[in-house]
């Protein structure tokens, strides 16, 4: 069970990875702005998680009133403040620099872990924590030089940081209570709400609903946000959330290969570095044994049939 857990939290940073960039640039090239582009990938993902559950599993609609903080809390901190974080930091200050504040997010994750969950922090797990992070450092091409960095702009990417990393913090709350498809309907039901105000919902979706413009959202959408956050949900349910954090931020590593082969971008030398310590901080968690969470309600159920 814990194999499948490391499994899901690859598969959902290896998905991040190959399509969050490509359907960035390409929305991008159409004209639209980034809290359009987050806008479009939360509403696309909420329309299929919506239509999945209705198709496959009704009961996922089901929610207790007092739990609606917890979708609240990931839908709107999670996701939508975290793009507007992140993509401030980056317009700021720089790619690189934004990039490595937001991976300082398995930090705060097993910190709050540690906190809330009382989760050890173990030496192997704070050890893979500091090689991942000296990885994002290296790959991101920070060490050669950021320039003139700009104060709110590293604090927002800090907060970019704590807002990602959040995500892992609030549905670890729900995991116990809630299908993987209830997690996933209600926090991107909010996040697509929050999104399409900030970015002006009748220019977005006027923009989107264009022959060329619409197979792109669709797909972009459902790989970079509805696939990635359905096997990162299934990780936690297996995985402590620091040890499922520190797995997924080989995000950055397929995001430089994608870059390479891709756009036929150069790859530095202290990217290679840096892939070779985020594989190997990946590799350290994946064969470490430790414990896992409490079963959820509904396995429970199924372990007991």
């Amino acid at each position: 069970m814990k194999n499948k857990g490391v499994l899901y939290a690859l598969c959902a940073g290896i998905s991040w990875g190959i399509s969050l960039g490509i359907f960035g640039r390409t929305m991008t090239s159409f004209g639209f702005t980034a809290m359009q582009v987050s806008a479009v990938r939360t509403t696309i993902s909420a329309i299929t998680f919506i239509i999945l559950a209705l198709v496959t599993d009704r009961k996922a609609f089901r929610l207790n009133p007092k739990d609606i903080w917890i979708f609240l809390c990931s839908g709107f901190i999670s996701v939508t403040l975290f793009c507007w974080c992140y993509f401030t930091s980056t317009k700021l200050c720089s790619l690189a620099v934004g990039g490595v504040l937001q991976y300082t997010a398995p930090v705060w994750v097993v910190v709050f872990s540690a906190v809330i969950f009382k989760e050890p922090i173990t030496k192997v797990k704070a050890a893979a924590m500091a090689i991942a992070i000296a990885g994002c450092v290296l790959v991101s091409g920070i060490t050669e030089g950021v320039g003139q960095v700009s104060a709110f702009g590293l604090i927002a990417g800090v907060l970019s940081g704590i807002t990602y990393g959040s995500y892992t913090i609030f549905t670890r709350f729900a995991v116990p209570r809630y299908r993987t498809m209830t997690i996933n309907v209600y926090t991107f039901i909010v996040a697509s709400s929050t999104s399409l105000l900030l970015s002006g919902p009748v220019r977005t979706v006027s923009a989107v609903c264009t022959p060329k413009v619409l197979p792109v959202a669709i797909i972009g959408g459902i790989m970079c946000a509805a696939v990635p956050y359905y096997f990162y949900n299934k990780s936690l349910e297996t995985l402590e959330n620091g040890k499922a954090s520190i797995l997924a931020t080989i995000e950055p590593v397929i995001a430089v290969m994608v870059s390479v082969f891709y756009y036929k971008e150069p790859l530095s030398i202290e990217a290679l570095i840096g892939i070779v310590l985020i594989l190997g901080a990946v590799v350290i968690l994946a064969i470490q044994k430790d414990g896992v969470p409490a079963k959820t309600e509904h396995q429970e159920v199924q372990a007991a049939k």
